[in-house]
């Protein structure tokens, strides 16, 4: 799982969430601040888990499905004080999936390497990422480093998150 501190690196760089069931997510409130408001003392993990409604209620887990925020209106439209109050308090920590398909939107090809250099010591085993940027119009860069972690998500979170910090930003 991708790691709280990278997933906040990766949301303050421009990485946008559009909450759905199976996604996991941070944050300091307990799973009834729509009711409290109350604060917990750490950030804690949950699973976002969808319940049959059609006013977009989303659960904490797959234990507990007390909704942490109605994000749509009946009609489908974003509620937004809602909204602005997930993206103030909640942190999402995507799968290696969804980072894959976000660094692909944003770069022409990457590539997720395992390499198992000694048997004997698992500590010199992990995962390597590698991109080339541009597109058609422009000249293919192959990215400035290689991008190295022992689990999949931090590699491309590493590298994805190099990716948006040198992007322009949105206009």
């Amino acid at each position: 799982m991708l790691d709280i501190k990278l997933a906040r690196e990766l949301k303050k760089a421009g990485l946008d969430w559009s909450p759905k069931a199976g996604d996991w997510f941070a944050t300091v409130l307990s799973p009834i601040w729509w009711l409290k408001g109350k604060k917990t003392g750490e950030e804690e993990i949950y699973l976002l888990t969808g319940q049959a409604t059609e006013t977009g209620y989303y659960g904490w887990s797959t234990a507990d499905t007390e909704p942490f925020c109605e994000l749509f209106t009946h009609d489908g439209q974003k509620q937004e004080e809602a909204w602005g109050h997930l993206e103030k308090h909640f942190v999402w920590l995507p799968r290696l999936d969804q980072l894959a398909a976000e660094l692909s939107l944003h770069v022409k090809s990457f590539k997720l390497v395992f390499e198992c250099v000694s048997t004997e010591s698992p500590k010199v085993s992990g995962y390597w990422v590698s991109y080339v940027a541009g597109g058609p119009e422009k000249e293919a860069l192959s990215s400035p480093e290689v991008f190295y972690s022992a689990i999949s998500e931090e590699s491309l979170g590493k590298a994805l998150l190099a990716v948006l910090k040198n992007q322009p930003p949105h206009q």
